[in-house]
C-alpha cells in the first residue's frame, strides 16, 4: 500500500478493467459482449498507452481461430478497431496540442538499454511477477529468500496441466504478449512483468495444477506472504516525499529556468508534487533535444523507490543558472 501511495501508477486500475474485458470477451460467444470487451479496453488507452494492444491482439487471435470470416466477424473486427483507434487518436492529438509532439518523448526508439532488458526478462519475471523483494536480493537474508521463492516458482510451474476448455484464454494472452513485444520494438517501453502481465496472466490461466501438488502452491503463497510482509515492515519507502525531497524542492522555487516549458530532471517529479511545476525525468545523457533546461539534483536516494537517478553534471553546452544544497539548474548555452 505504501509503494501505492508513494508511487501512483494507474496499474491497479489498468489490470481491473483489462481483467473485467477479458471475463467479458472469453465467457461469452455473444458478439455484443466481445465488443463491450473492445469499448472498455479502448477507453484504456489514454490511461495506459500499452492497452493500443489489447483490441488488436484479441481480433488477431479471434481471426486466427475462425474457421469462416463471415460478414458480421468482419463487422465486428472492423468495430473493434475503430474503436481503438479513435482512442489512440485522441492521445496522439492530445500530444501534439500539448507538448508539440505525436508521441511523448519518454517513449523513445529502441535502444541498447531495450535490449538489454528484452535480455533479462524471464530473470525479471522471478524477480518481479513471482516473487518482490523491495531491495537488492544480492544481500542475505533477501539472496536466501529469494532463491527458496525461486525453487518454490518453478516446482508450481512444473505442476501446471494443458486445460483444453481454456485454449481461447491461451490464444488470446499468447496474441497479447506478441503485439506487447511487437510494441516494444517500435518504440521504447519499460520491458518487464508490469506491463507484459496482461497477456501472461492470460496464458497461464489457461493451465491448472495438478491435484496432488496443491501443497506446493499454498507454501508458494505463504512464503510470498511472509517475506512480502517482512519486507513492507523492515523497508523504508517514502519515495518523493521524503522529507528532504520536500525541502530542497521548495528551496529551488524560484530558480532561473524552472518555468521553463519543458524542464529537464534526474528526479522522479519532485518538482511537480510539492510546488507544481511540470518536469521531465530522464535517466541519462544525451539530454532529449526538447529540454530547455536541466534540474541536476544531487541528493541520493533515500530507499529503493529510485527517486533520484545518479548522472554526472552536463556538460559544456549546459551553462549554470542557479543552485541551491542539493540541486543546480542548467540551461543550454
Amino acid at each position: 500500500m505504501r509503494n501505492l501511495a508513494t508511487g501512483v501508477r494507474p496499474d491497479i486500475l489498468a489490470y481491473g478493467l483489462f481483467l473485467v474485458g477479458a471475463v467479458s470477451y472469453l465467457h461469452s460467444g455473444a458478439a455484443k459482449h466481445r465488443l463491450g470487451a473492445y469499448f472498455l479496453w479502448s477507453l484504456l488507452i489514454p490511461i495506459k498507452l500499452v492497452a493500443v494492444v489489447f483490441v488488436p491482439a484479441a481480433v488477431l487471435a479471434d481471426w486466427i481461430s475462425s474457421t469462416t470470416r463471415s460478414r458480421e466477424k468482419l463487422q465486428e473486427w472492423s468495430a473493434g478497431l475503430a474503436m481503438c483507434g479513435f482512442a489512440t487518436a485522441g492521445v496522439v492529438a492530445y500530444n501534439y496540442a500539448t507538448i508539440g509532439r505525436w508521441v511523448n518523448p519518454s517513449h523513445e526508439h529502441l535502444s541498447t538499454q531495450s535490449v538489454r532488458e528484452l535480455l533479462w526478462f524471464g530473470y525479471d519475471y522471478l524477480r518481479q511477477f513471482f516473487w518482490h523483494w523491495n531491495g537488492s536480493v544480492l544481500e542475505f537474508p533477501a539472496s536466501a529468500f529469494f532463491l527458496v521463492a525461486c525453487a518454490l516458482t518453478i516446482g508450481c510451474l512444473s505442476t501446471l496441466r494443458w486445460r483444453h476448455a481454456n485454449k481461447v484464454a491461451f490464444r488470446l494472452g499468447l496474441s497479447i504478449l506478441v503485439c506487447t513485444l511487437a510494441l516494444t520494438l517500435v518504440r521504447s517501453f519499460e520491458i518487464g512483468p508490469r506491463l507484459f502481465s496482461y497477456g501472461m496472466l492470460l496464458v497461464l490461466a489457461s493451465f491448472a495444477p495438478s491435484g496432488r501438488f496443491q501443497w506446493l502452491w499454498v507454501s508458494y503463497a505463504c512464503w510470498v506472504l511472509a517475506t512480502g510482509a517482512l519486507n513492507q515492515w523492515t523497508s523504508l519507502e517514502e519515495g518523493a516525499s521524503h522529507p528532504a525531497y520536500e525541502q530542497l524542492a521548495l528551496t529551488s522555487r524560484g530558480l532561473p529556468g524552472l518555468g521553463d516549458a519543458y524542464t529537464c530532471t534526474n528526479s522522479f517529479h519532485v518538482l511537480d508534487l510539492h510546488i507544481r511545476i511540470p518536469t521531465h525525468p530522464v535517466k541519462g545523457y544525451p539530454l532529449p533535444e526538447e529540454c530547455e533546461s536541466f534540474y541536476w539534483v544531487a541528493l541520493p536516494a533515500f530507499d529503493r523507490s529510485g527517486i533520484v537517478t545518479e548522472m554526472d553534471r552536463p556538460g559544456a553546452d549546459w551553462c549554470e543558472v542557479g543552485a541551491v544544497p542539493g540541486a543546480t539548474m542548467f540551461r543550454r548555452c
